[in-house]
């Protein structure tokens, strides 16, 4: 879904720049269950040396490859996500689901173009 000057309320547009990772944490704990004895697993990353690690229980996961991809998305975007936006947006948006992939037209310039 597309959002530009048409869909978004005004004046509820925000643009956040930031740097350094997330809510200060240092580290990553994902715990998933292994498939042969219900176990619980964890998977440190970098290492088990963090002192603040987001703790991440997993629902569902029961593969030690989709545990690591899940484990090492989460913790790439923890490093490297820098841009945030957040407004307000008109009733078509209730169509979205959590998680959804949705395009911004940054319009912050002032030079309204759509079409």
């Amino acid at each position: 879904m597309l959002f530009n000057f048409r869909n978004i309320i005004p004046d509820s547009y925000k643009h956040d720049l930031t740097f350094g990772v997330m809510d200060d944490y240092d580290g990553l704990i994902y715990e998933y269950t292994d498939p042969t004895d219900d176990s619980r697993i964890n998977i440190y990353l970098p290492d088990k040396g963090a002192k603040n690690p987001k703790e991440v229980k997993s629902v569902g996961v029961r593969n030690k490859w989709q545990a690591h991809f899940n484990a090492y998305r989460i913790w790439n975007k923890m490093r490297f996500q820098r841009k945030s936006i957040t407004f307000d947006a008109a009733p078509e948006s209730e169509l979205l689901v959590l998680r959804d992939r949705i395009a911004v037209a940054d319009y912050r310039n002032g030079i309204h173009q759509s079409g």
